[in-house]
């Protein structure tokens, strides 16, 4: 069983389960939080949950989702969770034209597969 120690900014983690040696090692916590997160995923936060109904001209998005992309594309490393967040939130059980796209083209070659198989089966 583990057991981990709750100190800030770094957890330690100690395995002691039918083994007769200890050891601890320590990492720090902010950097595995930017590696799940991204490294702009407060900005992104800040841009969904906060700015994304603002007007624009109050320095928001106005609610229009291109204006959104348009800051995102700014950002180094985004938070791609909070974005998928906000499309549920806005278009439930709607697909993004991306992946419409994605689905028209893997639907194509399968198409085009299946037909060289034909022809050369023929």
């Amino acid at each position: 069983m583990a057991t981990f120690h709750n100190n800030k900014p770094t957890k330690t983690v100690t395995f002691a389960e039918h083994i007769s040696t200890v050891h601890e090692y320590e990492y720090d916590k902010t950097e595995d939080e930017k590696e799940k997160k991204g490294n702009n995923w407060q900005e992104t936060v800040d841009l969904t949950c906060r700015e994304f109904n603002i007007p624009i001209s109050s320095g928001g998005c106005g609610g229009d989702w291109s204006i959104l992309e348009c800051k995102l594309d700014q950002l180094e490393e985004p938070c791609w969770c909070m974005i998928g967040q906000l499309w549920r939130q806005l278009h439930p059980n709607s697909k993004r034209w991306e992946e419409d796209s994605d689905d028209s083209d893997s639907d194509s070659d399968s198409d085009s597969d299946s037909d060289s198989y034909r022809d050369s089966n023929n």
